[in-house]
């Protein structure tokens, strides 16, 4: 990395020149007036008709913003929550809108607001039959007893606390569906013994068959489709900034109710327990940055910040600098490329830092330019990390000079642009779902601000890519990431994922422009063979390449089968389980044993078993469209 860290120095000295044109820029900073504005500006959207899907988040988002700007202790607190309480009220999500409630409640608030809010409280609790709502409805009572306010008022309060009890009495509460979905299907097949998450029929390879490819997975036994080879949660994820406050800053889930960071205005999280995992992981330490980042410099986004998030977490496994130096210089001198990274005296690849390390940069295929322009982020995030944070005070400190002249200062600015390279070419982007699977052939680029953030996961980043994959992946609510086959996989072949279009959603000259910025070629048989998109597989009709007529009654029966399963899923009255899996799994064997391909029944019987998985495992918000 000698070519690194000359650039690196070279942007260190032009820091004045880096940061010149956002000098009069101030970090943000929990604030009251923000508060209440982002308050008001929800409520102005609450109080009008016609909410649509789009409405809804956009209050959410304004409350929950209201939420993270209000200093702690602060009145302001207490009627941000109260206010988010009565839209998730209004969207039927009565268990987050009592947190809140709850949360508001402990904050120094007018009696006129107590009674509202222990009112909204039994309402919900009626909703949900919980006969916690009686001894809540005495409370409110007392508290109104005593407050100074109309008879009129008084007497609202009364009919809305003795309607929510006969509700609750007559047990006439909505009866909730559960969001519950099934656990991630396990096949019942053994571990892999290097690593844990994994399948034993999955195992990481380097060989001279696919020697191009650098390190990647392969299949150690015969693999059918609908096999789960894969679950866990991402090693580091990260929102896209539109989404700070929507989604958990930890795991990117969908905050209903977000709690804020204590500190800065960037970060919320959808329980305490990410909150208490970041803070202990790394906000404490990127808390002191990441409003600077956001704010401050304009190059900023969530790829720079998220590689300050990996050094940080890096810092704190290996415990020291000197640590992480010994590490990553036995990773870069590795003989054994297949086990880079790898842990337990090179017997496990698990999540952490030393896996994150060992994945591929393609910085030697890179333009002069891009080198440049990560050293001098690089060089930026070096600084703030130095001035604003104790993690390196006793290493160096952020004057110019004294950051050109340590060798701790360029080692860890050659880190961030480690980082930042390997996250441009591993990270993955991840968008909520709204609404429930559908298979849509189209495909557009995707957008930043379309995406809920990024996430990097060591083992999945050992996946190539190919325009006819044979994997796909699910994300569950609890952000954890299912990988399972879509098409047979016979043992000693390479497990692909697809990094954007598939052959069926865009022309194969489009797809290789795309696949230039993983420094990648596609050469598979949809590629060779210059396969035709989804659309135009319809009109190509379906050909058997059997003359049995056994062979052809039992793939028919299967295909109808399967098209059952998929217009039950459109009518929304699909009744599927594990067995679903495996009626779509046969009809897809059947279809490449005994039909020409390309054809257009393979990839839609592959889209109803997407669909299926997702419908079974995956996570959708479901925020209501209309109310």
């Amino acid at each position: 990395m000698e070519g690194e860290e000359s650039r690196l120095i070279d942007a260190i000295k032009d820091l004045d020149l880096l940061l010149s044109f956002s000098l009069w820029k101030k970090p943000t900073s929990k604030s009251v007036i923000e508060s209440r504005k982002a308050r008001q500006m929800g409520n102005e959207l609450y109080t009008k008709n016609n909410h649509d899907l789009t409405t809804h988040k956009e209050i959410l988002r304004f409350y929950t913003k209201s939420i993270v700007y209000a200093p702690p202790g602060c009145q302001e607190l207490g009627l941000a929550f109260g206010n988010r309480s009565a839209l998730l009220v209004h969207l039927g999500k009565y268990r987050e809108a009592i947190s809140d409630i709850d949360l508001a409640l402990s904050f120094p608030l007018p009696e006129i607001y107590v009674v509202k809010y222990l009112c909204r409280k039994v309402e919900c609790q009626a909703e949900l039959g919980m006969v916690e709502a009686k001894d809540t409805c005495e409370e409110t009572k007392k508290v109104l007893q005593d407050l100074c306010v109309s008879v009129k008022l008084k007497k609202d309060v009364i009919i809305k606390l003795v309607k929510a009890i006969v509700k609750l009495e007559k047990r006439n509460f909505k009866i909730l569906e559960s969001d519950q979905k099934q656990k991630y299907a396990n096949t019942g097949c053994e571990k892999s013994s290097e690593c844990e998450s994994a399948s034993k029929a999955v195992v990481i390879s380097r060989n001279s068959r696919y020697l191009r490819f650098g390190r990647h997975l392969l299949a150690d036994r015969d693999i059918a489709p609908g096999e789960v080879l894969y679950v866990d949660e991402p090693y580091v994820s990260f929102p896209m900034q539109t989404y700070l406050y929507t989604n958990c800053s930890h795991c990117l889930r969908f905050a209903w109710a977000g709690l804020p960071c204590d500190t800065c205005t960037y970060a919320i999280y959808c329980t305490d327990k990410c909150k208490r995992t970041a803070q202990e992981l790394y906000h404490n330490v990127e808390c002191n940055i990441i409003h600077r980042g956001w704010k401050v410099y304009e190059r900023m986004n969530s790829a720079r910040l998220m590689s300050v998030r990996l050094l940080i977490m890096a810092m704190k496994e290996a415990g020291s600098l000197e640590k992480l130096r010994e590490d990553f210089k036995e990773i870069d001198n590795s003989r054994d490329q297949r086990k880079k990274g790898f842990s337990k005296n090179q017997t496990v690849f698990i999540n952490n830092y030393k896996s994150a390390y060992s994945l591929l940069t393609h910085m030697k295929q890179k333009s002069i330019n891009e080198l440049i322009a990560v050293s001098r982020d690089s060089a930026v995030l070096l600084y703030f990390i130095a001035r604003y944070t104790k993690l390196f005070r006793n290493h160096f400190d952020y004057d110019k000079k004294a950051l050109i002249v340590s060798e701790d200062a360029l080692f860890v600015g050659k880190l961030l642009s480690h980082y930042q390279h390997l996250i441009l070419i591993n990270a993955v982007t991840i968008k909520d779902v709204d609404i429930a699977t559908s298979t849509d052939w189209s495909w557009t680029v995707p957008k930043e601000e379309n995406c809920t953030g990024l996430y990097l996961t060591p083992f999945l980043s050992l996946l190539n890519h190919s325009c006819h994959p044979n994997i796909a992946k699910c994300e569950t609510k609890d952000r954890k990431t299912i990988l399972y086959s879509i098409r047979p996989i016979t043992k000693g072949s390479q497990i692909f994922d697809c990094y954007g279009p598939t052959y069926l959603e865009l022309l194969k000259t489009k797809r290789q422009n795309l696949l230039k910025r993983f420094y990648f070629f596609c050469d598979c048989i949809a590629c060779k063979q210059n396969w035709p998109i989804f659309m135009n597989t319809i009109r190509n009709g379906l050909t058997f390449t059997t003359l049995s007529r056994s062979a052809f009654e039992a793939t028919s029966k299967e295909h109808k089968k399967c098209d059952k399963i998929l217009q039950s899923l459109k009518d929304k009255d699909a009744n599927i389980d594990i067995d679903t899996i495996q009626d779509l799994a046969y009809a897809i064997i059947l279809t490449i044993k005994y039909c020409k391909s390309p054809n257009w029944r393979l990839p839609s019987l592959i889209a109803t078993l997407i669909a299926v998985f997702n419908e079974l495992y995956g996570y959708v918000i479901n925020i209501p469209a209309t109310c």
